[in-house]
C-alpha cells in the first residue's frame, strides 16, 4: 500500500475520481494530480488479496465439480482505470467501479462453463453476486463470456472481484480482439462497426454455432467478403 497507509474512505475515492476527471478537463490545477492518483492507487490495491482469495476460491469449485480449469487474475492496471474514468466512462463513480480485481476462468465447453457458473452462484449468493451473462446474449462487437461480479474479503475490506468464464472459443477471439487493439492502437474491445468489429462480429457467431452444434448462419461468401474489407489497404 503506497506510503504504508490503509484503505483510503469510500467518501477519498469518489472524490479522487470526480478530481482527476476535473484535472483532465482543465478545471482543477495539475498540481492536484499527484495525490488524486495516490488514493487511485491506495484503492486500487485493496482488491489484490479479495482477488486471490477469489482465485482460490474458483480454483477449489472446478476441482469439487472435476472441471479442468485455467485460472488467471490481474489487477486494472492504472493507466486503465484512468481511460475508464475520463473517457470510455466518464460519469462513473469510482468507489462502484466493480472490476478493478478480476479473476479469469476458461474452461474445456459449454456445458463445463453452466455447470461452474452454477456452483459459483449457489456458493456465493449468500455474500453477493450478480451474473452478466455474454454467453445467452454476445455484446454487439461479439464478445462472449459470462461474468460474475462475487463479493470477496481481504485485509479488512470487502471488494468486488469480477470472474470471467471462457470456453477456449470464447478466449481465444477475446485475446485475438485484444492483441489487434494494442496493435493499432484502437479499442476494438469496445461494441462499434468497423470493417474489423464486422469480420470480428462474424468470426464470434461462427465459433458459437460450432459450440452450440447448429450450423452457422454466416456464409463462406460473408465471411470472406468482411475480411476482405478489413484488409483493404493493409
Amino acid at each position: 500500500m503506497s506510503g504504508g497507509l490503509g484503505p483510503p474512505s469510500r467518501s477519498q475515492v469518489e472524490k479522487a475520481g470526480s478530481q482527476l476527471r476535473k484535472i483532465r478537463r482543465g478545471e482543477k490545477p495539475s498540481e492536484a494530480l499527484e495525490a488524486c492518483l495516490e488514493i487511485i492507487e491506495r484503492h486500487r490495491q485493496t482488491h489484490a488479496r479479495p482477488m486471490l482469495n477469489a482465485n482460490i476460491g474458483m480454483r477449489r469449485y472446478a476441482q469439487e465439480l472435476g472441471i479442468e480449469a485455467q485460472v488467471t487474475q490481474r489487477l486494472k492496471r492504472m493507466q486503465t482505470i484512468i481511460e475508464k474514468l475520463t473517457e470510455r466512462e466518464s460519469g462513473m463513480n469510482l468507489a462502484r467501479m466493480r472490476d478493478i480485481g478480476g479473476v479469469r476462468v476458461v474452461v474445456d465447453d459449454l456445458d463445463a462453463l453452466r455447470r461452474l457458473q452454477e456452483k459459483v452462484t449457489a456458493r456465493r449468493r449468500r455474500n453477493g453476486i450478480e451474473t452478466i451473462d455474454y454467453v445467452a446474449e454476445p455484446r454487439q462487437s461479439g464478445y462472449r463470456a459470462v461474468h460474475l461480479i462475487c463479493m470477496y474479503s481481504g485485509k479488512g475490506v470487502i471488494r468486488p472481484v469480477e470472474v470471467q468464464l471462457r470456453t477456449p472459443a470464447m478466449h481465444s477471439w477475446a485475446v485475438m480482439v485484444e492483441e489487434v487493439s494494442a496493435r493499432l492502437g484502437v479499442n476494438h474491445k469496445q461494441d462499434d462497426y468497423t470493417p474489423f468489429h464486422k469480420w470480428a462480429l462474424l468470426w464470434s457467431r461462427k465459433l458459437e454455432a460450432a459450440e452450440l452444434g447448429r450450423p452457422s448462419n454466416v456464409s463462406d461468401e460473408e465471411f470472406t467478403a468482411a475480411w476482405n474489407a478489413m484488409t483493404k489497404g493493409w
